[in-house]
């Protein structure tokens, strides 16, 4: 066994009580009150850059009492209200109401105050801009240098001047003046008639010549599900379909979704590919657009800087190294194969010829790498490099005793990935009259060292490890990844029956999804992102395999459970939360660092519907899997180039 070498510590932010008004790229982050004063997580980003640490609003001078906050999407209310104008009164007269409303390419902010006393105030609001250019992953990393910046006038309005990219505020109902500071504020003097009010607005554009994808246009609804009477699930529906809608972008080659707010409003691979491939059953739509999106980027040539291999798809878009736009990252073992599996799954459920066929060679291409990266041994993750595949960190993959395995390591889940994979490519290369054979070849030689090398007993119970290590040795851990692997075509019905009785045993089943980690495992810990906390995108791969397997009553326990934290949390999931169970807490708790919205979190809605709906129509309406993906008529289509 190794030490692991610690990393550079930074403490993630405290993002759970985050307000977020959202428009991809642009995104407008506060606390409850629509204050923000955290520097690591709050302010107003465009894109790669966080351009305002702040905005505050001032009565008279003074602050406004907070007491409530409304949100709609791309739109945040926050209510208050303003003693210092009530005089000697006890009850509350002057409220004060703030908007803020984001746009692709900007955002407004209007300040309104009503006068509910019997007497004309004289008030004044000032809204004030703190400018801060920096680049947003300095301020992930706490470690933000501000870019320089000029101000100008234009007019009435201000520029802020940032060299490739500016930001242009504009004032309605008031005045926009410059300090010494920098700070740019917004008033307006007025006499308020007793039951009138008074509003200031500021507006800013923002542009941006280096930004990789701009705002999509979203579908009236991005989830078409039918209501349920389930009110926790149809609020989840709702409020994930706004929050898909806002995450929409595109690059040229059609809309596909960021990954999450605040950290990720770029092409995350492994993100968008599970959320589009969620979203399949739904009608969603996006997952032309991602593959095409991606495809364009696929590696040609080989950069051990970037991890660019041919064949190989990226797992991100980064800003460049001289600030001006992106750079293309290799760094996941999933993306490659999530790719290829959304390919042939969106090509099953009607992606029309004529959109598929132009996509061929790259699942060749991506076959190819795939089939080096496994060789005659599984698919593993590179030494010394961070993001491999969901775990994130090479630190999470843990032995039962909680020693750390030895790299390079074989997850469990990537395994289950790469044989799937293999088997739709050599599927769909067939039907489009290319040669299957190396695919078919390559995924049965997965399920065979898979069954000879990952199966582990302790006590009773027989599971696969959570890992291969670097020298073969089992990671003999429980984790939550083996319900990635029904509905692959890795195991047989009976190995998948195991995994789904323990999918449901109170070590994985929190009540509000699966832990990441059994809570015997010496690593577990409720609040540690890959060793407790539930992730829900990973819950609903599992129900997704499950009803792939028509195993209708696990599929639809797991699919309460989610309902259950969705119901709790608003319908709003974010990216992870603690792995407390039901008999510990009420509901689902937060974890530092833990992002929202996420779209892989907010796709999760369509298997849970599936689940808890209309089960065995959902199950008919999957395509079945079983040991050789192309063995079965219902994978093959009538016409190889028709529809399906």
């Amino acid at each position: 066994m190794r030490e692991v070498q610690p990393l550079p510590m930074v403490r993630p932010a405290l993002l759970h009580g985050s307000r977020t008004a959202l428009c991809a790229p642009t995104l407008l982050c506060s606390a409850e009150d629509g204050s923000m004063p955290d520097p690591a997580a709050h302010g107003v980003s465009h894109g790669d850059w966080r351009w305002i640490r702040s905005i505050d609003v001032h009565v008279d001078g003074g602050e406004i009492e907070h007491i409530a906050t409304s949100d709609d999407e791309d739109r945040v209310v926050f209510h208050g209200i303003a003693r210092q104008l009530d005089g000697h009164e006890p009850v509350a007269q002057v409220v004060v109401e703030r908007a803020r409303h984001a746009t692709p390419d900007g955002f407004s902010e209007r300040v309104t105050l009503v006068n509910g006393r019997d007497v004309p105030l004289a008030a004044r609001l000032d809204l004030t801009i703190e400018v801060e250019l920096a680049p947003l992953a300095d301020v992930r990393a706490a470690d933000a240098a501000p870019s320089p910046v000029e101000l100008r006038r234009d007019g009435d309005a201000v520029v802020v001047d940032g060299g490739a990219r500016s930001m242009r505020l504009s004032v309605r109902g008031g005045s926009l003046e410059v300090e010494e500071d920098g700070r740019i504020v917004a008033t307006r003097h007025e006499i308020v008639r007793p039951g009138d009010w008074s509003g200031l607005t500021v507006e800013a554009t923002f542009v941006d010549a280096s930004l990789h994808a701009r705002a999509a246009i979203a579908p009236p609804r991005v989830i078409a599900l039918p209501h349920t009477r389930r009110p926790a699930l149809d609020r989840w529906v709702e409020r994930a379909s706004g929050d898909l809608a806002d995450l929409l972008l595109d690059a040229g080659h059609g809309p596909y979704l960021a990954a999450g707010a605040p950290w990720d409003l770029t092409l995350v691979a492994r993100d968008a590919l599970i959320a589009a491939r969620l979203l399949l059953p739904s009608g969603g739509g996006f997952a032309e657009g991602t593959l095409r999106s991606l495809a364009a980027l696929q590696g040609t040539a080989h950069d051990p800087s970037t991890g660019e291999q041919p064949g190989r798809i990226p797992h991100r878009l980064r800003r460049a190294g001289d600030g001006e736009g992106a750079a293309r990252i290799f760094e996941a073992m999933d993306a490659t194969p999530l790719w290829m599996v959304l390919l042939h799954d969106a090509w099953r459920a009607g992606m029309p010829a004529e959109a598929a066929e132009p996509l061929v060679p790259a699942l060749e291409a991506a076959l190819g790498w795939l089939a080096r990266a496994v060789g005659d041994d599984f698919l593993r993750l590179e030494p010394a490099r961070q993001d491999h595949d969901w775990r994130g960190t090479l630190g999470a993959v843990r032995h039962h005793d909680g020693s750390l395995a030895d790299e390079p390591v074989a997850p469990v889940e990537l395994q289950g990935l790469a044989c799937l994979a293999a088997a739709s490519a050599a599927s769909m290369l067939e039907a489009f009259g290319r040669d299957g054979e190396p695919g078919r070849a390559l995924a049965a030689g997965i399920r065979e060292r898979f069954r000879a090398s990952f199966w582990v007993w302790r006590g009773d119970t027989e599971f696969p490890a959570m890992a291969l290590d670097g020298a073969g040795v089992p990671v003999d851990a429980l984790c939550s990844s083996i319900g990635q692997l029904v509905g692959t075509t890795l195991l047989t019905l009976r190995e998948e029956r195991k995994i789904a009785a323990l999918l449901l045993d109170d070590r994985l089943s929190s009540g509000f999804g699966l832990r990441s980690l059994a809570t015997d495992a010496a690593a577990y810990w409720p609040l540690a992102p890959y060793a407790g906390a539930v992730w829900p995108h990973e819950t609903a791969i599992a129900i997704e395999g499950l009803l792939r397997r028509r195993m209708l009553a696990p599929a639809r326990a797991l699919a309460a459970q989610l309902e259950r934290a969705a119901g709790a949390l608003g319908g709003q999931l974010p990216e992870c939360f603690a792995g407390y169970g039901l008999d510990e807490v009420p509901g689902p708790l937060p974890i530092p660092g833990a992002a929202g919205p996420r779209a892989a979190s907010a796709a999760s809605v369509v298997p849970v519907h599936a689940g808890l709906v209309a089960p065995r129509a959902s199950a008919r309406a999957v395509a079945p899997m079983a040991e050789d993906i192309g063995a079965f008529p219902l994978l093959r289509r009538a016409d190889p180039r028709g529809g399906a």
